[in-house]
């Protein structure tokens, strides 16, 4: 009689072996303080909060993508679960996240680490959680990413499963400066904006040349094509445009093995689950501008 072997896989929630997680360092920390562009209420009764140790905490549940109640009980460097929570909220309803990320992108570019020669847009359809009552449809997302040439993170949004890609062009543009703050600093006449033919649309195309951007989106083969418009081949050899569009799926990879956190929607509310999207992006340059 053939033995049946039983494999039993013990899984240890919220603690994640394949990488230990690294605290702010010094000049980290002296990035965000300079950046932060807020000013703390006045102290009443109970002293406030060591802010390095808030950002440790929140950082550790966006990477590890454990629950608050796993965070570590090591008061030099977290603070409790509810303090951190309170925090991101409160920090997402004042813009403290989108003024330190903006300020971020500007010494990146800067410093040269941000290519605009060439952006690419994509969405990817993050799964959302079955085990509780107030899950439905509606709470399928749909994350949206701006990225460089070398795929380096530039913005992010999240809309409905059912959401409209193109529209969401625009506010990612926005939200990166690429319309008014990042390109005083870029020289370029025009920047080229890459995807695939879930974007295609006449109308995006216009606005994107009102802002000297210019739309290399592919047709979709829906009718009959004029014979007088050239294809997408053909405008990529004229102007000489490198296909640069695996550089979005590579950076989603990159986003969900380093922010685990965003591999699943636990958090009903949208706010909480915006914070985290930002927070992913100012994790993701706090580490390439210390490296």
């Amino acid at each position: 009689m053939i033995p049946l072997l039983i494999c039993v896989k013990i899984v240890n929630q919220g603690q994640s072996t394949s990488k230990k997680f690294t605290e702010l360092i010094d000049d980290q920390w002296s990035l965000v303080q300079s950046l932060l562009n807020w000013e703390p209420p006045l102290e009443r009764g109970k002293p406030r909060s060591d802010l390095r140790k808030v950002w440790n905490s929140i950082f550790y549940v966006l990477t590890k993508g454990c629950r608050w109640t796993y965070l570590p009980e090591d008061k030099d460097l977290y603070v409790p679960r509810s303090t951190a929570h309170d925090w991101l909220k409160k920090w997402k309803n004042t813009g403290v996240f989108d003024s330190v990320l903006s300020g971020l992108l500007e010494i990146a570019l800067e410093k040269g680490l941000i290519d605009l020669s060439q952006i690419s847009v994509d969405g990817s359809f993050f799964p959302f959680t079955r085990r509780r009552k107030w899950c439905r449809s509606r709470l399928q997302v749909l994350i949206h990413l701006l990225v460089d040439y070398n795929g380096e993170l530039l913005a992010v949004t999240s809309t409905a499963a059912n959401g409209d890609e193109r529209k969401q062009v625009f506010p990612l543009l926005h939200q990166a400066g690429i319309s008014h703050k990042l390109t005083k600093h870029y020289r370029r006449e025009m920047i080229i904006l890459e995807r695939d033919k879930g974007y295609d649309a006449n109308w995006l195309r216009s606005k994107l040349f009102n802002l000297q951007i210019f739309p290399c989106i592919p047709r979709r083969k829906i009718g009959k094509s004029s014979p007088e418009r050239p294809s997408n081949k053909e405008t990529r050899e004229f102007f000489r445009i490198e296909s640069v569009r695996w550089v979005v799926e590579r950076t989603f990879a990159r986003v969900k093995r380093r922010c685990r956190r965003l591999l699943m929607r636990w958090k009903r509310l949208p706010g909480i689950w915006e914070a985290f999207l930002s927070i992913s992006l100012i994790h993701n340059w706090l580490k390439n501008l210390s490296g």
